[in-house]
């Protein structure tokens, strides 16, 4: 006995779509969700159900459920700045034919730096270095380096730090910070407009290792001022010794 059947009907065909990217242009975050993403599979009859694979560049598939309407939701985190690309796959199943989505290429945006610059003196007086207190800029806990630079009225910069000294005059000066993880952060910069450089005062403290003495040699003393005044009313002469 031989039986034969005709299957009549339609096949349940399948269309698998990308879209919906929130927010419109993402940004790179250190921590937390950097953009959401829609995958819609649309069935020829009905609703598809189960799940849809989703990669992320050249990574491993991951499985998003479907919801009645027949969408996943896919949240990314951790996602470098650059460019990317999202594919999906919706794999036969329950009689329905699975379909792949067009690739969708997007970008993630640097997350910009923002240098925090306030030296703790605006100005200096002349044969002093510049210090730590004036160059301790910071940028929100990125790491990185800061280049300080410093340019003379009518003049061309030139690359200072903390161990620095500068001749009198008036100066701007300013810093450029570049990110360690330069793939992910921009770098920035800050500037102070004007930062003078002045006389010494004659009061000034001379070092521990160094002496002001009379011309011969018949006094000792701490500090330039001291030696002036010890001085004869005709004058005289004092100098430094090493």
């Amino acid at each position: 006995l031989l039986l034969t059947a005709t299957k009549t009907g339609s096949v349940t065909t399948t269309t698998t779509t990308i879209g919906g990217e929130t927010p419109a242009t993402p940004v790179y975050v250190a921590a937390g969700t950097t953009a959401t993403f829609t995958v819609s599979v649309a069935a020829s009859t009905g609703t598809a159900s189960g799940n849809v694979a989703v990669t992320l560049d050249s990574g491993a598939a991951a499985s998003y459920p479907l919801n009645a309407s027949g969408v996943a939701t896919v949240a990314l985190t951790g996602v470098t700045a650059g460019s990317h690309t999202l594919s999906a796959t919706y794999a036969t199943q329950g009689g329905i034919v699975g379909s792949t989505a067009t690739p969708l290429v997007f970008t993630v945006a640097q997350a910009a730096t923002t240098v925090t610059w306030t030296p703790a003196t605006a100005t200096q007086p002349f044969s002093q270095a510049i210090g730590t207190s004036v160059f301790n800029a910071s940028s929100g806990g990125v790491a990185g380096a800061y280049v300080y630079t410093a340019t003379p009225t009518a003049g061309s910069p030139i690359a200072v730090d903390s161990a620095s000294y500068l001749p009198i005059g008036t100066y701007s000066l300013s810093v450029a910070f570049t990110p360690t993880d330069s793939t992910d952060y921009s770098g920035s910069s800050a500037t102070v407009a004007t930062y003078p450089v002045t006389q010494a005062t004659t009061a000034a403290a001379v070092g521990a290792s160094t002496n002001v003495v009379a011309a011969d040699g018949s006094a000792n003393f701490t500090n330039v001022t001291d030696a002036v005044a010890a001085l004869p009313a005709t004058g005289g002469t004092i100098y430094i010794a090493p």
